[in-house]
């Protein structure tokens, strides 16, 4: 945000306020995971219906620097055929308006990551980059002081906050990226979260490995593979260690898994969903089941993003949010070929949105996504701020992201 204002000597920007509550948002989100309170509602759920306002009322004033950004158009068209198609067999009870309301969750997060990069850098967030660490620092205490992998402890699902927002905390992090890193192994470790164990190890080889490809100086390439085994390494120390002291039996669990496809119950509800899907009519295919018929009807969520968007939004939206997903596959390549210093950040945050998509529940929810629209947004804007400064999102902008006029131009 671009605006500030003052309190007697002291300056405060907009984009500071924001920041808190963005920061009060995942700590409350933390907190909530290990209370042990089985009741739904929170602060949260304000600053939720907060982020969706302020998300459509930042389009609105920017549509027209939106209109040709094809990342920001697709997630949209998603949201709206969702809005359209989630309408079908809703229910007017507080619970079920409040999650129809949270469906373009997801959009609304983008939109103000992209207008708080329009105006400010991206290398630097310090109210974030505290946050991370407060939440790491949340979930691994509770964890370690249970002594083992237990979803009684709390929330474990919930080491995706921290996980999503790594990609920016290497950004943020000048010097010494491997505490970042270690902070969220850590984390990822304890949860137990076979997914977010798998993300994580494939975000930090892309990482160092697109990062030594993007490189042109051998003497950081080399730098970097030597970084990348040492990781490595330490990692695998790490999980052995973890695996004997404490009780999470994460080699047998993470075998089983190869070996016998356990796939901790997935398996079977994504063929009932698959089962009940072909099963439709025509008109549901098209247009779904409602919000939330996956929960309503398998007792749950189909812990695959894929699944549950199809089941309950139809073909149309599903196809809108797989363009989503490929346009920003596009945008990698672009970040690549332009040898844009944060394109190995942006392929971890791809990396993470995939598989945290398949194996349990990203955009569908208004949870983890956040921390992934955040990084997309961010970073789209900064890439093309950069590479493509005559770009209809960044016109106004010269390449350093001063505004050069308030007009918004076509």
């Amino acid at each position: 945000m671009k605006y500030s204002f003052q309190i007697g000597r002291i300056t405060i920007k907009l984009q500071s306020l924001l920041m808190l509550v963005f920061a009060v948002f995942y700590i409350l989100k933390m907190r909530r995971a290990f209370s042990g309170s089985s009741v739904q509602g929170g602060i949260w759920n304000y600053i939720q219906l907060f982020f969706v306002a302020l998300g459509f009322a930042l389009f609105a004033i920017y549509i027209v620097r939106f209109i040709n950004c094809s990342i920001v158009m697709s997630i949209c068209i998603y949201s709206a055929l969702s809005l359209i198609n989630g309408m079908i067999y809703l229910h007017m009870n507080q619970s079920e308006v409040f999650r129809y309301l949270l469906i373009p969750y997801a959009f609304c997060i983008l939109i103000i990551a992209c207008v708080d990069g329009f105006y400010n850098d991206i290398s630097s967030n310090f109210i974030l980059t505290v946050t991370f660490y407060i939440c790491a620092a949340m979930y691994i205490i509770p964890m370690l002081r249970n002594g083992g992998y237990s979803t009684k402890t709390g929330a474990v699902a919930d080491v995706y906050y921290v996980l999503g927002l790594l990609p920016m905390m290497l950004i943020w992090t000048k010097r010494f990226k491997i505490i970042p890193m270690s902070v969220c192994g850590i984390a990822v470790l304890v949860s137990g979260k076979r997914a977010g164990i798998f993300a994580f190890a494939l975000m930090i080889i892309g990482y160092y490995l697109l990062n030594i490809f993007v490189s042109e100086n051998v003497l950081y390439q080399l730098t970097d593979l030597l970084k990348l085994a040492v990781i490595i390494l330490l990692f695998i120390i790490v999980f052995n260690y973890l695996d004997s002291n404490f009780n999470n039996k994460l080699l047998s669990r993470m075998m089983r898994a190869i070996e016998e496809q356990d796939t901790a119950g997935r398996a079977e509800r994504w063929d009932r969903i698959i089962t009940a899907f072909r099963e439709n009519n025509a008109v549901q295919w098209v247009f779904g089941n409602g919000n939330g018929a996956v929960s309503r009807e398998f007792g749950g969520n189909a812990h695959n993003d894929y699944l549950e968007i199809i089941y309950n939004f139809g073909v149309v939206a599903f196809l809108g949010y797989v363009t989503y997903s490929l346009t920003t596959v596009r945008e990698l390549l672009r970040m690549i070929f332009a040898k844009y210093e944060y394109a190995p950040q942006f392929l971890m945050t791809i990396i993470f949105s995939i598989i945290i998509a398949f194996f349990s529940f990203y955009v569908i929810d208004s949870t983890y996504i956040t921390s992934g629209m955040l990084c997309v947004g961010y970073m789209m804007v900064d890439f093309r701020k950069k590479h493509m400064p005559h770009h209809a999102l960044i016109r106004d902008l010269d390449t350093t992201g001063n505004v050069l006029s308030e007009r918004i131009t076509a």
